[in-house]
């Protein structure tokens, strides 16, 4: 099974792969690209965290690792 974590962001890096938040001990080092555009989804509630989720366009792609992989999303047509 695929474990998925949210990257890190700010308004102009993002981070991927890294596991541990709170600690420097990382087993594998995160990648850090430059933010290009973030699109907060339209519905987020801060204080409720409904729709937590973001598109977040970075200017390289990140390099797939055994810590860093794609997700799947369902087909267009799939209704929640």
């Amino acid at each position: 099974s695929m474990k998925i974590k949210t990257p890190k962001f700010s308004t102009n890096k993002s981070w991927i792969g890294e596991w541990d938040t709170e600690s420097v001990g990382e087993k594998y080092e995160h990648e850090e690209r430059a933010v290009r555009n973030v699109s907060i989804h339209p519905g987020f509630k801060p204080n409720d965290l409904y729709n937590d989720v973001a598109i977040i366009v970075v200017e390289s792609e990140f390099i797939i690792d055994r810590h860093v992989d794609t997700i799947c999303l369902p087909n267009q047509v799939f209704i929640f």
